[in-house]
């Protein structure tokens, strides 16, 4: 009788489990330490029924969305920063759009050792560069991107 109920409550554990997903809370913060974003994020779900992977690669490009509260002149700042493709072989392409009078100062990587592999240093009036990739390792790196007005944001790219 042990047996049998030990055997059941572990098949039903284990059928209950194959359902369940990862989540995981991100936040972001301005340089004064104020929470500007808060999201869920799933770890392990299935893709969409109308998206397309293929069996060799699938690549997801990480796109960051920031409203940020300037209370000194009482406005909303909007920033979209998009690095794609994520996972890469090749090359990067981040893409930015900021509001006027404000431009990406400078995009540096760094290897997951703290070692720094590019750095980049945009005209104020590009919205976008391709950073080369093909010498670099297999591994996760940290862009870090500074703003005009000393604002950071940071995203994480594996290279395959």
């Amino acid at each position: 009788m042990n047996k049998t109920l030990f055997r059941f409550f572990t098949t039903s554990l284990l059928l209950l489990s194959t359902g369940v997903f990862a989540q995981q809370l991100n936040f972001s913060y301005d340089e004064a330490g104020n929470q500007t974003k808060r999201e869920w994020v799933c770890i392990n779900c299935p893709l969409p029924r109308n998206a397309v992977a293929s069996s060799s690669e699938t690549s997801i490009p990480v796109k960051v969305e920031m409203k940020l509260a300037d209370t000194a002149k009482r406005t909303v700042v909007k920033r979209t920063i998009i690095a794609s493709p994520n996972p890469l072989l090749e090359n990067l392409n981040v893409n930015w759009e900021t509001e006027s009078g404000i431009s990406v100062k400078s995009i540096s990587v760094f290897a997951i050792n703290g070692m720094r592999t590019h750095e980049v240093k945009p005209s104020p009036n590009q919205n976008g560069v391709t950073l080369p990739f093909q010498q670099l390792a297999t591994g996760m790196y940290i862009l870090y991107i500074t703003f005009s007005d000393q604002r950071k944001e940071s995203i994480k790219v594996i290279k395959k």
